[in-house]
């Protein structure tokens, strides 16, 4: 508990100064620092003396210009670690920090100071690459030499800074979760941000013999064998379609382990890894909490009079008839609300409480009356003279479900559980099956307390629309490893357990492992092809400066082939008119793409036509109202308008605009070519220039 309690006061220090030294950064001169030390009855006087010194010389700190010093010490579970923190006095001057362990190895190190800027990057990506890898080898000379550096297309970027990732390795062999990141502020050129995952070997550890390790065949058959391989149909909601599908997809049976590459056996970590680069996301997420503010009274009353729907009075006494909830209970909220990822199908959702703040919530089909889910808070209930047993508990809950589900629980299978016999508690959880195979996004929970012999909670998510395409041509599960493990790179790893190091099979990204049963192919949370963080461009024809230089900014196409000469449509335009806003946005939905550039003023919605190729007079409207230049584009006569070959009087202003700033460029002749299909190449160019403008 101590130990834990230390943790979070260091987990809390550090927080407050994560927004933080400008390695190479020039400094103003400031105040003296007074640097006293805190009496406390922390460790010996000399170890933080020892840490403080060994902070500021390995990140060459210079205390002269800092005034305010605070630290705090934590028992991180792998020794004595010193969080320091340095700071100028006033709540806008830069704040410095740094975690050093006990054997003078800096674990993390941040920079903050103040900056009101925006804009493309000051500097170049590969610029500041360079100044990663050389603050990497200053700060961690011991174990520098073992980390190589991530492609910038493997991280999520964003925000001020460029992100750098690399990646320890021994003999050839990653170390599963032993990275260290350096962040470097695209305007100033300096390091921000410096952190190191404990997984990293810093102190020259003993390494596993890989010698030892079976082959990468053997793996193979093991990945099949151990940890297995299950078929399964995952769920999609498509927004421009309004419409909830599923596709089938290959995945490993038990993703939470992993294989020992000396046994070729099965194993559970001791801790379940984290792939901080990884993306995973699910259309699912929070699909309860769609459109629960209810209707307004007009939808109300339009779906009321073109549905045969319950009352309200009707859902709330169904609600009480199945939970119990007497007269006691006042109905709190009570609204109606359209089901998540379900065109026309209605539920009420209903709050109760009783004076005594016992509460239950519950939810009903609007059309059917069929429970949906409930829980229920019952503080100082009555408990029984006895527990129950787990048997009768089990007996109750499939009396409940034979009642309340009997269809959809004819449709299920029990996911594997265990029941902790201590615990009063016993949790059910049902998977949906379709065509033989799971859909786990379906399915049915209950909670059950065995102390008052009542269910505290229950869920139905069961869509009721959803297709299930056919499995019928699929691969069999030995055709589709081997595809599975280049797909998703199925390789030898080290990685570290509470007694040293461990060598492991294991894929290096775990984020969606999702694989097409027919072709091998690896799929996104979509059922689409699954890409890369960001996109690497292959060009046709010449190269794009201009392209480079945007794609470091975020601001790129989803699309790896491209060709400078090549007309492109307004939907790719978009996509970078976008991201030019919102830079490193993913683009999933186009209907919601032109949505949000129709409230921004960008392109409007009657304007939209996302497969058309894009004129240069087009072109140059969009780039003028990115510029915040539009309102000037309806007075013409404001403008000269200089080419030999003219513009629609619609576009003559912005063409003229364009043409002057150097965001359109002329041919030999002085013709500015209005008419003509807008290339790939001058879409990037004539983006760069209006941002860099």
């Amino acid at each position: 508990m101590k130990k834990q309690m230390l943790s979070a006061m260091a987990l809390a220090c550090l927080m407050t100064t994560q927004t933080l030294p400008a390695y190479g950064a020039a400094m103003e001169a400031m105040p003296a620092m007074k640097e006293s030390i805190p009496q406390t009855a922390a460790p010996a006087k000399e170890d933080l003396t020892t840490a403080i010194e060994k902070a500021k010389a390995t990140l060459a700190i210079d205390s002269a210009i800092w005034d305010v010093f605070s630290y705090d010490s934590y028992d991180s579970g792998d020794g004595l670690r010193w969080s320091l923190n340095w700071r100028q006095s006033g709540d806008t001057k830069p704040q410095l920090s740094a975690t050093i362990d006990e054997n003078g190895v800096i674990r993390s190190y941040n920079y903050y100071r103040p900056m009101n800027v925006s804009g493309l990057a000051a500097i170049r990506q590969t610029q500041a690459a360079q100044t990663a890898d050389r603050f990497v080898a200053q700060v961690a000379p011991n174990y520098a030499a073992s980390l190589q550096r991530l492609p910038e297309s493997a991280i999520y970027q964003g925000g001020n800074s460029f992100r750098f990732a690399y990646q320890q390795q021994h003999d050839g062999v990653p170390v599963a979760e032993g990275t260290v990141e350096v962040r470097v502020d695209r305007y100033t050129g300096s390091v921000t941000s410096f952190d190191v995952n404990d997984q990293v070997n810093c102190a020259d550890q003993a390494w596993p013999d890989k010698s030892k390790a079976i082959s990468a065949q053997a793996a193979q058959k093991a990945l099949l064998d151990e940890l297995g391989v299950e078929l399964v149909y995952l769920g999609h909601y498509d927004y421009d379609t309004e419409t909830y599908s599923a596709y089938p997809a290959y995945r490993p049976a038990q993703s939470d382990k992993v294989l020992d590459a000396v046994t070729g056996k099965a194993i559970t970590l001791e801790q379940s890894p984290f792939r901080p680069y990884a993306k995973n996301a699910s259309a699912a997420e929070g699909a309860e909490d769609r459109d629960a503010g209810g209707l307004s009274p007009a939808e109300r009353a339009a779906v009321e009079s073109n549905a045969q729907l319950l009352t309200q009075e009707d859902a709330v006494n169904k609600l009480r008839q199945i939970t119990g909830a007497g007269t006691d209970f006042a109905v709190q909220n009570a609204a109606l609300t359209s089901a998540a990822y379900e065109k026309n199908r209605y539920v009420w959702r209903i709050y109760l409480q009783s004076e005594q703040k016992q509460s239950v919530s519950g939810t009903i089909d609007a059309q059917t009356g069929q429970l949906l889910g409930f829980s229920r808070y019952e503080s100082g209930s009555e408990r029984l003279a006895e527990p129950q047993s787990q048997a009768q508990a089990d007996q109750a809950v499939a009396a409940f479900l034979q009642q309340y589900a009997p269809s959809e629980l004819a449709a299920s299978r029990i996911a594997e559980q265990e029941q902790d016999a201590e615990d009063t508690v016993a949790r059910y959880q049902y998977q949906r099956l379709a065509n033989g195979i799971l859909f786990p996004d379906n399915g049915l929970s209950v909670t059950y307390d065995r102390e008052t012999g009542r269910i505290t909670s229950y869920q139905l998510n069961w869509n009721k629309s959803v297709t299930f395409p056919s499995i019928q041509k699929v691969k069999q599960p030995q055709a589709i490893v081997k595809d599975m493990i280049q797909g998703a790179d199925f390789s030898l790893q080290y990685v570290r357990q509470k007694d040293g190091y461990r060598l492991i099979y294991d894929f290096a990204d775990k984020s969606a492992l999702r694989f097409d049963p027919f072709n091998g192919q690896r799929l996104n949370w979509q059922g689409k092809p699954y890409t890369q963080v960001l996109p690497s461009y292959h060009w046709q024809g010449a190269t794009s400066e201009s392209a480079q230089r945007l794609y470091e900014n975020g601001i790129y196409l989803d699309k790896s082939e491209l060709n400078v000469q090549s007309a492109i449509t307004q939907g790719e335009l978009a996509e970078l008119i976008y991201r030019s806003r919102y830079p490193y946005a993913e683009i999933t939905d186009q209907k919601e793409l032109y949505q949000e550039l129709d409230r921004s003023g960008l392109i409007y919605a009657k304007e939209a036509s996302p497969q058309s190729s894009v004129s240069r007079q087009q072109a140059a409207l969009y780039a003028v109202r990115l510029l915040g230049y539009d309102r000037l584009t309806t007075y013409n006569a404001l403008f000269a308008y200089p080419y030999p070959d003219q513009a629609e009087e619609t576009y003559q202003a912005s063409v003229a605009i364009c043409g002057a700033l150097g965001l359109l460029q002329t041919d030999s002749s002085g013709a500015i070519r209005p008419a003509h299909d807008l290339t790939q190449g001058e879409a990037f160019d004539l983006i760069y220039k209006a941002l860099s403008k």
